[in-house]
């Protein structure tokens, strides 16, 4: 796999920033957040049809096939997916009002960082 990883030319407090609005925003109810991409793919992929899946989760759809399959458990409020462990929720034990609660953090974080400059 070919990385195209640019170096962040923004300060530290601009990184954080950027990180405290992504997930205070992020919808969580639709999506998967998939560090292994880089990128959020749709909780109904997991859920439906998994061919779908991008093919960089290859291993994860074989895994499905075997004898003893594993899915990902996407029936949680918040969905991170393992970037080893592509059956994996990393999030799947955190309730409703635990995610609400990081959200808001993540809000008021984004808002404090936001005045600073």
């Amino acid at each position: 796999m070919k990385l195209h990883i640019k170096p962040y030319q923004g300060t530290l407090t601009e990184l954080m920033e950027h990180f405290f609005k992504y997930y205070c925003f992020f919808n969580f109810a639709s999506d998967v957040a998939c560090p292994l991409l880089g990128k959020v793919v749709k909780r109904s992929l997991f859920e439906g049809d998994i061919e779908k899946l991008p093919p960089q989760m290859d291993t994860y759809i074989t895994q499905l096939t075997g004898d003893d399959p594993e899915f990902f458990r996407s029936n949680s409020p918040m969905c991170i997916q393992d970037p080893f462990d592509l059956s994996h929720n990393l999030t799947k034990a955190v309730h409703k009002t635990t995610l609400i609660k990081f959200q808001e953090m993540c809000k008021l974080s984004y808002e404090y960082l936001k005045q600073l400059h």
